[in-house]
């Protein structure tokens, strides 16, 4: 479904509807596939749930989907994933890709990061014990996220 998203990133533009199609279409397929399955597939936590447990969800902030982007960065590249693509989609598309465009600081992005195998009860790529500060530091700073 994402692919979908890294295909069109040139055509996704502000204010266009088809925009919002190519953007909406894989929301809606995995929600309905979530609510068959009566579950949500496995994530590894980097994106917003991790950054609103930090705190980080208060006014002034980044939008939900904006801080799962930079969080899909971040997971592609712990699964050793194409990340660049994905940072490079969101570019396009005119999405952050950093902390300073999430409004989050280092250190607070940081805190997220290694919290991240704690906001979810199951198994992620983080593992039961999750990233160390330094390896939190050299994911985000490997991906340009910091």
């Amino acid at each position: 479904m994402a692919q979908q998203i890294l295909d069109n990133a040139d055509s996704i533009k502000p204010t266009l509807e088809e925009s919002a199609w190519i953007m909406i279409k894989p929301v809606l397929v995995s929600g309905v596939s979530m609510s068959i399955a009566g579950t949500s597939p496995p994530d590894v936590g980097l994106g917003a749930h991790v950054l609103a447990a930090a705190g980080q969800d208060s006014p002034g902030r980044a939008l939900h989907g904006e801080q799962c982007g930079v969080g899909t960065v971040l997971s592609m590249a712990l699964h050793g994933g194409d990340w660049q693509r994905v940072r490079h989609a969101l570019e396009v598309i005119g999405a952050p890709t950093t902390a300073k465009q999430l409004n989050v600081t280092k250190e607070e992005l940081i805190k997220a990061m290694t919290t991240a195998h704690k906001v979810r009860d199951r198994y992620t790529i983080l593992g039961e014990t999750g990233l160390t500060e330094e390896a939190a530091e050299r994911l985000a700073r490997t991906t340009h996220v910091i």
